[in-house]
Order: structure tokens, then C-alpha cells, then sequence
């Protein structure tokens, strides 16, 4: 090992920890052969870009070109932690990484080869760990049918104590709004300035906050009297928004889903989410559920149950067919919306300019 000692005195410690920070596109994936000649090493396992079950163990592989290159000693690192070393001559080095502990994700991977005479040369790759899970299936009986405004593009739904608040969106229609879910007659409404695309909502104590959808900014209300307390930013887009009673969850549509300080509302961490195939993207309206985060897929008619420990999917609800022939109108949009009443259990389902909102039952489906 004294040729890797010799070249990392604290300066090359800190350019293995640099290297190990940058830009993780892959100078090498798998057997790309399209490397450089000069390369002295490729990586061999994974190939970049593969998927990985978490849980499993992978290998992590590098390969010598030459099999007659000195060497002293080879390193890996996975997220920039150092996770396997070894040293002397071989023609490939590798051991299996187990990825219990690991989150779900994009892992970078960075090998760095150390010569017998002290040059040091780096590839990266990268994997991505999904799920192990299979989520279960669910489909729908629908329990009670109310009036939903027709002109109302849900953007957010909430019941809290009983009283029912929805957000909705679309430039210069925007509005914070208490419906009578019974009825579907407004109680109480505010509309937001023009500029203004309005997203989800949630509420926290006697806080309402709502994320506006490219603007970067939300904002915080009084949830008795809409009066604005505040505002926030964010560096993404605003879609959905929900709480866990000790954190505000927001969507960007993407896969990730991020959590911020009540209080702060600083970031404080950001998990993604995947079923046992891959990325679960366009993660739309949120509703946190008996301990999960339920969330509509946008342009479909799921939803997705999902642990918020780990951002893995556990179940798929079917919304299909709960709109009617009768329902239909040239300005319907999508399945948008879901509300829990914690009082008694019950769960409502409604959409963007959707003419009913429904009382639902979540039926297990038999395979």
C-alpha cells in the first residue's frame, strides 16, 4: 500500500475526496467499448444505469485492460464513502456490496486505481436501488356521491376537523376555498394574485400553507381566516402537499418527494420513490393516510401508497371508471384529489373540473 500512501499525503486526500464529490457522469459504464485505449481499467459491475433490488447484495467490479499492469492497490466508493479497498496485482478486483442500509436511488460509484509507481486513474458509474417490493392491488367501491364544482381544477383537498378546504389552480383562477363536501357549495374563498398558479395545500396546526406550481414560492395562512402569514421558497416546481403532523411533504413531479421544517421551511430530506420496476415519476396531489403518503400519478387514474421511511410502493389503487358517460364535459381533466377524514376513516377522491366528488371504500383486489 506504500505507493497509495506515498501520493495521498493530505493534498491527495483531498483530491480523492473532490474527485469523489463531482460530477458523477460516468466516464466508463460496463463494457462500453468506446473507452479511450489509454485506459489501464474499466468497470465492469454493474453496468451503468443498472437496477438493483435493495436488499440485494451487487458487485462491484473493476478489470484491468492490461493484465500485466502493476499495480498497488484499488479503491471503491459509493457515494463518496469509501467501501472496499484492496491491494497487489489481479486482473479484476471486486467484492459484493450489500445494500441493506442503503436508500432507494441513484448511487454514484467511483473506482480509483493506484499504479506501482504512484499514478492514480479514476472511473465512474453509477446504479440505481429499487424497491423489493411488489405492491399490492386495490380497486374501489364507492360508498357516496356529493356535487363537486365543475369549474373547481383541484389542485389540493384536506379535511381537518371536519371542515373541508380545497386549493385549486390554473393562472388567474386560483383559490383557496372551504366547501361544504356535502353540498359542494363554497364557504369560503380567497382567489390568489394573477401571477399565480396554485398546487397543493396542506394543514398544520391552525397553518395552511400552498405551493404554487413554477413560481418557486408558497405561501402561509391563517386556515380560519386566510389571511396570509407568510411565504416560502423552493427550488423546484410546486404539485402536491401533505403533512405527517411533524413535517410538510411536497411533490415536484418527479419521483422524489421532500420534507421541510414547519417552522424553517428549510428542506430537511428528500427521499424518491420506486416500485419494484423502477422510478415512480409525475407524483402529483398528496394525502398522508393512516401512516402512508398516498399520492395521484398524474394523467392516470392511480394512486400509489407509499412508505415514507423509505419511499418504496406498497399498493396501487385503480380509480378506473369512477367518472360516467353522465359526468363528462369538455373541460374534465384528471383524477386529482384525495382527502381523509381521520375522524371516521372515511377517504374522498375527486379530480381537476370533475362534477362529483366521491366517499370511497379501498377494496384489496384477489389475484
Amino acid at each position: 500500500m506504500k505507493g497509495f500512501k506515498n501520493i495521498i499525503s493530505l493534498t491527495g486526500i483531498l483530491a480523492v475526496l473532490v474527485a469523489c464529490n463531482g460530477d458523477d457522469k460516468p466516464r466508463h459504464q460496463g463494457n462500453d467499448p468506446i473507452i479511450a485505449n489509454s485506459s489501464r481499467s474499466y468497470i465492469a459491475s454493474p453496468n451503468g444505469g443498472s437496477q438493483v433490488s435493495v436488499g440485494t447484495k451487487v458487485k462491484l467490479e473493476l478489470s484491468l485492460r492490461n493484465p500485466a499492469t502493476e499495480t498497488d492497490s484499488v479503491y471503491f466508493f459509493v457515494d463518496q464513502h469509501l467501501v472496499y479497498s484492496t491491494a497487489g496485482k489481479n486482473n479484476a478486483y471486486s467484492f459484493e456490496l450489500s445494500t441493506d442500509s442503503l436508500s432507494l436511488g441513484k448511487k454514484s460509484m467511483k473506482t480509483v486505481l493506484v499504479s506501482s509507481k504512484g499514478e492514480r486513474e479514476e472511473q465512474v458509474s453509477h446504479f440505481y436501488l429499487i424497491s423489493d417490493i411488489e405492491p399490492a392491488q386495490y380497486t374501489y367501491q364507492v360508498i357516496n356521491t356529493y356535487p363537486h364544482d365543475p369549474e373547481a381544477y383541484t389542485q389540493g383537498l384536506i379535511i381537518d376537523n371536519g371542515t373541508m378546504y380545497e386549493g385549486t389552480g390554473l393562472e388567474g383562477k386560483s383559490e383557496l376555498r372551504i366547501v361544504d363536501r356535502y353540498t359542494g357549495k363554497i364557504q369560503k374563498q380567497l382567489k390568489l394574485d394573477n401571477q399565480y398558479f396554485g398546487e397543493g395545500i396542506t394543514i398544520l396546526g391552525d397553518k395552511l400553507y400552498q405551493l404554487t406550481y413554477r413560481s418557486k414560492k408558497g405561501f402561509v395562512y391563517n386556515k380560519k381566516t386566510f389571511e396570509k402569514t407568510g411565504e416560502f421558497n423552493y427550488d423546484t416546481e410546486g404539485w402536491g402537499l401533505t403533512t405527517d403532523g411533524k413535517s410538510i411533504i411536497y411533490s415536484d413531479g418527479s419521483n422524489k418527494l421532500y420534507f421541510l421544517n414547519p417552522e424553517s421551511l428549510e428542506k430537511t430530506k428528500t427521499i424518491e420513490v420506486y416500485n419494484n420496476k423502477g422510478p415512480q415519476n409525475l407524483i402529483n396531489e398528496l394525502e398522508y393516510i393512516n401512516g402512508e403518503i398516498w399520492a395521484n400519478i398524474y394523467q392516470t387514474n392511480t394512486v400509489v401508497r407509499i412508505d415514507p421511511s423509505n419511499g418504496k410502493i406498497t399498493g396501487e389503487i385503480s380509480f378506473t371508471d369512477i367518472l360516467k358517460a353522465e359526468d363528462m364535459h369538455p373541460r374534465i381533466d384528471v383524477l386529482n384529489g384525495i382527502a381523509f377524514d381521520p375522524s371516521n376513516g372515511k377517504i374522498y377522491v375527486t379530480g381537476k373540473n370533475y362534477p362529483k366528488l366521491w366517499e370511497v371504500k379501498i377494496v384489496k383486489t384477489e389475484i
